[in-house]
């Protein structure tokens, strides 16, 4: 391929490597000048070119059949072989290498020509990272959008590279085929940016180095998996590891139930069976068909009697809860959007006045149906004995004494094997002779709009950045400050017995406060089947704020209406508004 003269004698690039001319022998004979691999080996050296300082360029094809060029810099026992920053060269072979004088190395390949700056030093080993960028279940569900966060102990939201275990998700089996799609903000070479991944629990080792990034697993089983994703970068680095921990729930057919159920069926079958065997007269069989028909009777019956129970007992709740009277005396412009899933419901509001101030609480409890209606009912009793009868007036305290008793009543102490019901609540007290209120929340929220002042509508029209809370939203005339609760229940927590915290608020004439269930925000609906989503109930809240409370109250529900469409309601749901006056 090429011949080159080093220190007056002749050596031949070939397509085995380097040889050198024997005078003696009149032979060409393999030589390890510049090392043994080179030396009547599988690479093939298609060009040698000696630059500054006694360096050495070759030019190569190796086994593979993979092109690149090496630098060989002149040490006292030999040379040392430089070839990671020529990774970033095509994959072509190297017309030209040239390399002469103190100036940059020129380098032609194909139709492009490349220059290396020997004196530029540079760490190629530098740490980059690999990137989750998002995580979809089913069609279109989007269960991770690429960023995680964690909450400090201020209750601030930060952004962070690392999953909190609590935002590990429980999906639901029905949607085990999950999408991956990944990245790395490394862009030095990057159309040869390489990744490999893995599913902890489901794949064995990592896969092969691959361009690919996207993959889509389906049919996983029930149990806790991590995905994990790195990358490698042309210089032969590799990234850490990016990861995203989510567990797959039972389906239906191996829960509890479904197992007791089993048995049941199980134990039927045999009875059947055996009477079948043993009782073979005809009147014997008409009597045992009498016994199903009064069985089946006995069955329809208490499903009738079961259904006028719980209908009996949806009246029995609805009594419960109080009455808006308080609020018709103390805030007239209000409104309850009150709209159970089921016939009960495991939402409930509670609302009582104690001298100035007036108690507003909106609760989610854990379950639907029966289930929530019974821990609406342990909520009501236990809120009415700590205000009313304990003379409990702060709204965190208010929450640790209802922690307290919900956990005493079911008998929470943080074993594995123990019930983890509970109940998201959000609580205000205001007190209009001061115009003030104070919040505390176990994970909901409590939203204020206010008016813009004087001087915000003027940096408004002016087309000025307004400073606000984090998550706040505002239009041309009012402002929409979300308050959040502390990220834990009412009930047992990985976070222990924390004291919740309580949040002072100014109110004035013409404020709104909104207090409210995750079942308005987490319905399905819409075009794709999506959730409605916190940002577009915010979006929907400053919108009607020029409505009085009871159109407001109309609003939410057509437009809950027409979001849902032909799809179930998903959860109980609870809105409160009130209007300062």
């Amino acid at each position: 391929n090429y011949i080159y003269q080093i220190d007056s004698e002749i050596y031949v690039a070939t397509r085995n490597g380097l040889y050198k001319y024997d005078k003696d022998s009149d032979r060409f004979e393999p030589d390890p000048l510049f090392g043994e691999k080179y030396a009547g080996k599988e690479i093939e050296i298609t060009r040698v070119e000696e630059g500054s300082n006694n360096d050495i360029w070759l030019s190569l094809i190796n086994a593979d059949g993979s092109y690149g060029v090496v630098r060989l810099v002149k040490k006292d026992d030999g040379y040392e072989e430089v070839s990671i920053p020529f990774n970033r060269l095509p994959d072509r072979t190297t017309d030209m290498i040239y390399a002469e004088g103190e100036g940059p190395v020129w380098i032609g390949v194909s139709d492009k020509i490349f220059t290396f700056d020997t004196k530029f030093i540079r760490d190629y080993d530098e740490l980059f990272h690999s990137l989750t960028l998002s995580v979809v279940i089913g069609q279109d569900s989007l269960l991770f959008g690429g960023t995680n966060y964690s909450i400090s102990e201020d209750g601030e939201t930060r952004i962070t590279l690392t999953q909190d275990r609590d935002q590990r998700p429980g999906i639901k089996y029905r949607y085990n085929n999950i999408s991956f799609r990944w990245a790395s903000p490394y862009f030095d070479g990057e159309e040869k940016m390489q990744y490999s991944f893995r599913l902890l629990g489901f794949d064995e080792d990592w896969t092969r180095w691959s361009d690919r990034t996207e993959f889509t697993y389906t049919n996983l089983p029930n149990k806790s998996l991590v995905f994990e994703v790195r990358s490698r970068n042309i210089y032969g680095v590799e990234s850490s590891y990016a990861q995203y921990a989510f567990t797959i729930l039972p389906p239906w057919y191996k829960t509890i139930l479904a197992y007791f159920m089993y048995v049941i069926t199980a134990f039927i079958l045999i009875v059947v069976i055996v009477k079948l065997y043993t009782r073979r007269l005809q009147l014997e069989k008409v009597r045992l068909e009498g016994i199903v028909a009064r069985r089946t009777a006995e069955v329809v019956r208490q499903k009738e009697e079961l259904e006028d129970s719980i209908t009996y007992a949806s009246r029995i709740q609805r009594a419960i809860l109080p009455s808006e009277k308080i609020l018709n005396e103390h805030l007239p412009e209000h409104f309850l959007f009150f709209k159970p899933r089921d016939i009960v419901s495991g939402d409930f509001y509670w609302m009582t006045s104690r001298g100035d101030n007036i108690m507003i609480v909106a609760a989610d409890c854990t379950g639907h149906g029966v289930p929530g209606a019974f821990m609406s009912l342990l909520g009501i009793s236990f809120l009415n004995e700590i205000v009313n009868r304990l003379d409990i007036l702060r709204s965190d305290e208010i929450l640790n004494h209802l922690r307290q008793e919900i956990m005493s009543s079911l008998k929470q102490t943080g074993k594995d094997d123990e019930a983890k019901d509970g109940m998201d609540v959000a609580i205000c007290i205001i007190d209009k002779k001061k115009m003030k209120a104070q919040f505390s929340g176990a994970y909901n929220p409590l939203w204020l709009v206010r008016p813009l002042t004087k001087n915000e509508l003027i940096q408004v029209e002016k087309g000025n950045d307004l400073e606000f809370p984090p998550r706040s939203i505002h239009d041309q005339r009012n402002v929409l400050i979300p308050f959040v609760g502390d990220k834990m229940p009412i009930g047992i927590s990985v976070k222990g017995v924390l004291p919740f915290t309580a949040n002072e608020l100014e109110i004035k004439k013409g404020y709104s406060i909104y207090l409210f269930s995750d079942g308005y925000v987490d319905q399905f609906g819409g075009p794709n089947g999506k959730k409605f989503m916190s940002k577009a109930f915010k979006k929907l809240i400053l919108d009607i704020q020029d409505q009085p409370m009871s159109k407001q109250e109309k609003i939410l529900d057509e437009r809950f209406e027409e979001w849902k469409g032909d799809l179930d309601q998903v959860d109980d749901i609870l809105v409160i508004g009130l209007k300062i006056d």
